[in-house]
């Protein structure tokens, strides 16, 4: 869980051009990013998310690399 910002490490063949698509639980899209190189880290604000359950999916074009499932938690 992570209640204001997460890294979202990543890593694929050279040549690769990456997405990162955050969606809800409902599998709305609330976010995507081009990612500028094959591997880095990603710093995924929470500022404009509800609480809730999230999935960050790394995509080359429509093929889906890999998906992980994130917890948002507001801090009380």
């Amino acid at each position: 869980p992570f209640s204001t910002q997460t890294q979202l490490t990543y890593r694929a063949p050279q040549g690769t051009k990456l997405q990162l698509q955050l969606t809800d639980m409902l599998g709305r899209v609330v976010q995507t990013v081009a990612l500028q190189s094959n591997e880095g880290t990603y710093t995924l604000e929470a500022t404009q998310l509800g609480t809730g359950l999230y999935y960050s999916t790394l995509l080359n074009g429509t093929e889906i690399l890999a998906t992980q499932k994130l917890v948002f938690a507001t801090r009380e």
